[in-house]
């Protein structure tokens, strides 16, 4: 099964659009409105030192990993539940809208500390998640088309092949799968052991 190597590129690059866009959300926030969203970003990303020295590695792998427990169960389903498949990118894009809040506002509560706090505790684990989404994306997305286009166009022996080469794929499928599920799971743990780390 090949990835569309052209969807990548666009969801990464949607992927960046939502970092900037929570970059200058946060920017032309008031200080009242920061100061009502401070719960909802501790939730979103939880990368605070005070946070990092009182809970355990195994807690904060399993905060981490529950963020994205419904993008890698959307992934599974959408190649058959095709309602799905646009929750896909709109995660992706959610994502890295928290990622630019959580940074522009890291950024403005330590300043030039805050550079090294991103580079140490964002930076590394998202490297890792992001282009791992995208790909699981991709996937789905490729799986879901030709799933969707060989039920509406039933006749067409080429989609037809399409999709008997999809079921008969489906080992590769699933494989492809796992691995990126498992560098999302590899990136929470990241996240969780660099949470330790005092700066």
């Amino acid at each position: 099964m090949n990835i569309n190597h052209k969807i990548i590129v666009a969801l990464l690059f949607l992927s960046m659009v939502g970092i900037c866009a929570g970059a200058f959300f946060e920017v032309y926030l008031t200080d009242d409105i920061k100061d009502q969203l401070a719960p909802l970003l501790e939730t979103l990303s939880h990368h605070k030192e005070e946070y990092a020295a009182s809970v355990p590695v195994l807690q904060s792998f399993s905060k981490a990993i529950k963020g994205h427990i419904l993008f890698i169960v959307i992934s599974f389903v959408s190649p058959y539940i095709l309602l799905t498949l646009p929750l896909l990118p709109l995660l992706i894009f959610f994502r890295g809208t928290a990622a630019g809040f959580s940074a522009a506002i890291t950024l403005e509560t330590l300043g030039l500390r805050g550079l090294f706090h991103i580079a140490l505790y964002m930076l590394p684990p998202y490297l890792l998640l992001i282009p791992a989404c995208c790909i699981l994306t991709a996937l789905s997305t490729e799986a879901a088309m030709i799933n969707g286009l060989s039920h509406l166009f039933p006749s067409d022996p080429g989609l037809h092949r399409k999709r008997k080469a999809l079921q008969l794929n489906a080992r590769q499928y699933f494989f492809y799968y796992l691995i990126f599920t498992g560098v999302i799971i590899l990136s929470c743990l990241l996240e969780a052991f660099l949470l330790q780390i005092r700066i």
